[in-house]
């Protein structure tokens, strides 16, 4: 199955089980969770066609690659 990566940004360091409160319904399932300098950066993966759904309480996701949800952080 193919996936669309979507990133979402928040102020302030949030831990895994504040990330669904703070993000909202997006349609999708979290992959992703980095905390660096005071931002909490969230990637979701939605399976197949669908896009993301507009009610996230982050406003929309920004559409990233395979490839930078994989290499994000990475030194």
């Amino acid at each position: 199955m193919e996936y669309r990566y979507y990133r979402y940004s928040v102020e302030g360091t949030l831990s895994p089980k504040d990330v669904p409160r703070v993000l909202g319904e997006t349609g999708g399932m979290v992959v992703r969770i980095d905390n660096r300098e005071g931002r909490t950066e969230i990637t979701v993966a939605i399976a197949g066609e669908r896009r993301a759904v507009a009610e996230s309480r982050l406003g929309a996701g920004v559409e990233v690659s395979e490839e930078e949800v994989l290499s994000m952080g990475a030194s």
